[in-house]
């Protein structure tokens, strides 16, 4: 599958939906240093630009970060140097030698038109419950269909971005 975010909407995506991770490492963070097992090596699964790597690194956690996007790993390289990046698909990707997964901003629901999407993401829970030591962690957002609504209009811009999204 040919990447999404590529130069122009890598940097749009960087620039405005960054929020979404900051918003959530504080709480990821909290949680990570309160399990009961020692967590050190972090993986955050679709990390785009690097937020939550970021966050992940400055609490102290040997992050690496994994994205299809060469243009997000850019952006995350150059602002997270003490952290790993991959280059991959989260559902090919090997998972091995981490003690948590993150995976927030949804990147669950990237995949190919026409995959078995239920079977990708089972394969993905599955890989990563084989791959986690007794007590390692898995963190992860879904969209879900039903309620709330994900019916509207919403818009968020920047001095040189705008995002304008309609759903029905």
């Amino acid at each position: 599958m040919e990447p999404l975010y590529q130069c122009d909407l890598a940097y749009v995506h960087a620039a405005a939906f960054e929020m979404l991770a900051r918003g959530a490492a504080g709480e990821i963070v909290r949680r990570l240093r309160s399990s009961r097992a020692q967590l050190r090596k972090v993986l955050d699964v679709g990390c785009g630009a690097g937020p939550l790597t970021r966050a992940l690194v400055d609490a102290g956690f040997d992050a690496t970060g994994l994205d299809t996007s060469a243009e997000l790993l850019k952006l995350a390289c150059t602002r997270v140097p003490q952290a790993h990046f991959i280059r991959g698909n989260i559902y090919d990707a090997q998972i091995h030698d981490y003690d948590a997964v993150v995976a927030v901003g949804e990147p669950l629901t990237y995949h190919a038109e026409g995959t078995d999407a239920d079977g990708l993401i089972s394969g993905f829970f599955q890989r990563v419950a084989q791959a986690l030591p007794p007590g390692g962690v898995l963190i992860f957002d879904l969209i879900g269909l039903g309620e709330p609504s994900l019916a509207g209009r919403t818009w968020s811009s920047g001095d040189d971005w705008a995002v304008l999204v309609e759903t029905t």
